[in-house]
């Protein structure tokens, strides 16, 4: 028996550029020549043949299955083998031998002999799959003969993926957000569940590396380990001698440790992690196998206020090896993205071909696994433009049982009793909820403000209510930058001087900086005139006019700047998600009463910005109301309450 190892090289990495044809394909093969049988041939003139002389009948409970094809040749040598590898009838892997390349491994048999061919089907990381390979073989005579098997895997089921998505559908123009693995919040950290077991030192040695230096594989030295997993995998880890040893060290356990966080199916297909210093973008290799890690990227993704992104980085580069494998060239996902007719980011937009898959999966991990720490209407968003997407990986049968530790109840976790004096009213109990009490947020709360940075003079098309329109005026333009991780641009008319310009954008950015993120997070720019006009909220903007602040600054129950500031943020950040959604209309239903004069007249512009504040003062500071106005939120607007505690919305400013 003769055994061979017969290697194909491709080559894709995670960048800017598009993706590189495959120029050689590459699977493990052995064989064995059979000698020619010398009975008495028949007078019918011999014709090719391939036989799966062991096609399983019955599904195979193992990750792997070795199938046996024996290739017979008729009256003339074969010269050419085709070996293609079917997904759910996607076609996953194409390897085309010919004679005169191959003939040194022996896989042609001669005219009237046969050879047995023996392959691996691994379906790792799946616990439902199948896969079905074909054989063709040609003859120089040009005569082929095809043969194919289907092999079926089913394991145990109790952790394959099937949910029901509950959710309000939004109406997006564009996607959500730029990037999944930032946008989706800090969802996995160090302390989730790792399957990481031992990591040994192999050697130090000379490797071929990827590195996005020279974006190539070079010969570098390297400090080799290998680390083992508790799910039965393996992979190396070769840390650049750029690092001294301690160094290398730290840098494999680190990276081990948060590898074996990946749920089986992105483990499944990676061989390798490859560690350098720089700031470049890390990447993975769907043919070659690997991940390559630059660790000054890594200490930038560690070092961002709102989290680190290192393990959810990870999971996008394990996706990019493993799932874009076995989809990126699938016509049922095509379909998939055409019934969906949307992209979670901005980034998949772009990049549909490339990135479309992984920016899918981390959001699909997120949505599934990590619910407790996404809000709720962060996941309206994701399953607006992507529920035909989960349902797709829901039906792929991934093994995605290391989040089986998860346990968490949401509806525990939003649920809060209210006890409150029911007051019966016949009409709302106040006028407009701001002018209620100055003192639910005031100046001496903290801000997540920390700097403003003077841009200079710049033309802005900007809404000016003495104008009553839009028009191009010179503004100071002004960066205010939070450690939540925002930055705002913040317009001064220039009817100020610099100096006073200064001032107002100072006073503003630490006013937006007291906000919740939750309300700041759709702000891109402050608009500030001089004037006495109301304040406005909308277009991702507010809107101030410094005339009307004069006037909240002087309210008989004190300043209401910062309660007026939390209900015009309400229009810009919230109104468009939760006015569309089934849960607050039907909340308003159930309720049957609004909590202003002004709420009622306009129940779909002003409900909620007139509910909100007095909803943060009952949850955050119920010392800094009475105990009429707690009642009268409650009894006019509890299940209002209920359905914003459902939310999980991120008040965490005032914890």
């Amino acid at each position: 028996m003769k055994k061979l190892l017969i290697l194909f090289l491709c080559f894709t990495f995670c960048t800017d550029t598009t993706v590189s044809e495959i120029t050689e394909q590459v699977t493990t093969t052995t064989v064995e020549i059979i000698e020619p049988d010398n009975t008495t041939q028949s007078s019918n003139v011999p014709m090719p043949k391939a036989t799966y002389t062991n096609c399983p009948s019955e599904p195979i409970a193992e990750t792997d299955y070795e199938l046996e094809i024996e290739l017979m040749a008729g009256s003339s040598d074969i010269i050419e083998l085709r070996n293609n590898i079917y997904k759910n009838n996607d076609l996953i892997s194409s390897a085309v031998y010919d004679r005169a390349t191959y003939e040194e491994y022996g896989i042609f048999p001669n005219a009237e002999n046969a050879i047995l061919f023996a392959e691996v089907i691994n379906s790792s990381g799946f616990l439902v799959a199948e896969f079905t390979s074909e054989v063709v073989i040609v003859d120089s005579d040009g005569i082929n003969a095809t043969s194919t098997c289907t092999v079926t895997f089913l394991q145990e089921l109790q952790s394959t993926e099937k949910h029901e998505y509950k959710y309000d559908r939004i109406n997006l123009e564009s996607p959500p957000f730029e990037g999944t693995n930032f946008d989706l919040s800090d969802f996995v950290d160090e302390t989730d569940y790792s399957s990481f077991s031992t990591i040994e030192f192999i050697e130090t040695g000379t490797r071929e590396m990827y590195t996005r230096v020279t974006d190539n594989y070079e010969l570098l030295e390297a400090h080799v380990f290998t680390a083992d997993y508790l799910d039965n995998h393996q992979i190396s880890i070769e840390v650049n001698t750029e690092f001294n040893f301690e160094e290398a060290q730290d840098q494999a356990k680190k990276y081990a440790r948060m590898f074996g966080q990946l749920p089986k199916i992105l483990k499944s297909r990676v061989n390798t992690l490859f560690i350098h210093k720089g700031f470049y973008p890390w990447g993975g290799d769907m043919y070659n196998n690997d991940i390559v890690i630059h660790t000054d990227v890594s200490d930038y993704l560690e070092s961002l206020p709102t989290g680190s992104f290192l393990e959810e980085s990870l999971i996008h580069e394990a996706t990019h090896v493993t799932l874009d494998y076995y989809y990126l060239n699938s016509s049922t996902w095509e379909e998939v993205q055409e019934n969906d007719n949307a992209f979670v980011s901005s980034y998949a937009e772009e990049f549909p071909k490339r990135e479309d898959i992984t920016e899918s999966f981390v959001a699909y991990i997120a949505v599934n696994h990590f619910p407790d720490r996404l809000d709720q209407l962060l996941i309206n968003k994701v399953l607006s433009t992507s529920k035909n997407r989960f349902e797709f990986f829901d039906n792929e049968g991934f093994d995605m049982s290391i989040y089986d530790n998860r346990i968490f109840d949401l509806e525990l976790l939003s649920k809060q009793d209210y006890q409150y004096k029911k007051v019966e009213l016949s009409s709302p109990p106040y006028d407009g909820t701001i002018f209620i009490s100055g003192e639910i947020i005031t100046e001496a709360d903290p801000s997540t403000y920390y700097s403003v940075e003077n841009y200079g003079t710049e033309t802005r098309t900007v809404f000016d209510r003495r104008d009553g329109a839009w028009l191009d005026k010179a503004m100071f333009i002004f960066y205010a930058n939070f450690t939540d991780n925002l930055q705002i641009e913040i317009q001064v008319n220039t009817e100020f001087t610099e100096e006073q310009a200064v001032v107002e954008a100072e006073k503003y950015a630490f006013l937006i900086g007291q906000l919740p993120k939750v309300l700041k997070k759709d702000i891109e720019t402050v608009t500030i005139h001089a004037g006495v006009e109301p304040w406005g909220g909308g277009n991702n903007n507010i809107l101030i006019h410094t005339g009307m602040a004069d006037i909240y600054q002087n309210e008989s129950v004190g300043s209401i700047v910062e309660e007026t500031l939390i209900h015009e943020a309400v229009h810009t950040s919230l109104d468009f998600e939760i006015y569309q959604t089934n849960g607050w209309a039907q909340a308003v239903l159930n309720d049957g009463q609004f909590i202003s004069t002004y709420a009622q007249e306009y129940p779909n512009r002003e409900d909620l910005a007139e509910f909100l504040l007095l909803y943060i003062a009952i949850k955050y500071f119920p010392d800094r109301i009475n105990v009429d106005t707690y009642n009268n939120l409650l009894s006019t607007s509890l299940n209002r309450v209920q359905f914003l505690d459902s939310l999980r919305l991120d008040f965490s400013i005032y914890k």
